[in-house]
């Protein structure tokens, strides 16, 4: 589901506390490296799967650093 991150692209990808398929998550922006975060201290964590980097245009989705080494920026 498509959310509204000001002018960047989002989506709804971490769930609440508690929720599960069908309830209202928290939206996330999506990038194809780590620059494109607003966050200095996020990282572009990369889709595992190419049907979802198909769906939302993207290569991943903004997470903290402590998510991984994420995509860096050519």
């Amino acid at each position: 589901m498509a959310c509204n991150t000001g002018d960047r692209p989002g989506f709804c990808f971490f769930a609440a506390v508690g929720g599960s398929i069908g309830d209202i998550g928290y939206c996330a922006e999506l990038c194809d490296c780590d620059g494109e975060c607003m966050h200095t201290d996020s990282i572009c964590d990369p889709f595992s799967s190419e049907a979802v980097r198909e769906l939302t245009g993207k290569g991943g989705v903004c997470a903290p650093r402590s998510a991984g080494d994420g995509i860096v920026c050519p």
